[in-house]
């Protein structure tokens, strides 16, 4: 089908998508990228295939916005920690921010996310409390080669979201984000259909490292892992 005709069903999908109370705060160009990529020319919203489509791109949405949509406690702690190893920044980016209130008024601090009302909330508090910096609607399924070069860069609980959508992304977020430390933690369990389940070591995500002979050290925080990569 042509791009042309695609259109108007595409809109048609981010209607039914945002119909969802917990989907409709998701950026529409996310959404619609991320219909493209499920999409293989054969919607029709009359054919009984549809409501099967929808399931699916609601399933995969769900399965990845939910990494994201939650409301972050100050980490002072943990940023301490971060610090020791890292020295304290000039700049931060927070990947995947939500509404998330960043504690300093001495770093810049950039984040973003696929919820324009968890973007609008974190520019509210930077301009309340004079923090330098600003939050903006970012798909990190694209080029992270496009993002503001910093000195320390956060990817909390995010990154196997993303890998629902595309495999192996971790990898190539993590190798080419600009920036001199790469901070990624991981719940230490996860819910499945069995109920939860420890996955601590993240053997996966230390095999990747090892590839990019990037440099690292593990601290455990709570209920998180915390990897501080050196690139």
């Amino acid at each position: 089908m042509r791009t042309e005709q695609f259109k108007p069903h595409l809109s048609k999908i981010i209607e039914d998508v945002k119909s969802k109370k917990e989907l409709k705060d998701l950026d529409e160009g996310f959404l619609g990228e991320r219909v493209r990529e499920i999409y293989k020319g054969k919607f029709n919203k009359k054919n009984k295939d549809y409501k099967k489509f929808f399931k699916e791109i609601r399933k995969k949405l769900r399965e990845t916005y939910g990494g994201f949509k939650r409301v972050r406690e100050e980490r002072v702690e943990v940023y301490d920690k971060i610090f020791e190893i890292t020295g304290r920044p000039k700049s931060v980016l927070d990947l995947g921010c939500g509404y998330h209130k960043f504690p300093f008024k001495d770093i810049e601090y950039y984040g973003c996310d696929i919820g324009k009302d968890y973007i609008d909330e974190c520019n509210k508090h930077l301009k309340k409390n004079k923090i330098k910096g600003k939050c903006f609607v970012f798909d990190l399924l694209g080029d992270v080669k496009k993002l503001k070069k910093v000195d320390v860069v956060f990817i909390f609980k995010v990154l196997e979201s993303l890998e629902v959508f595309e495999k192996d992304i971790s990898k190539k977020i993590v190798k080419d984000l600009k920036c001199k430390y790469v901070v990624v933690s991981f719940a230490k369990k996860v819910l499945s259909d069995k109920g939860y389940i420890k996955k601590k070591g993240r053997k996966w995500f230390r095999i990747l490292l090892n590839e990019l002979k990037y440099e690292y050290k593990i601290f455990d925080y709570k209920d998180e892992i915390y990897f501080i990569i050196k690139k």
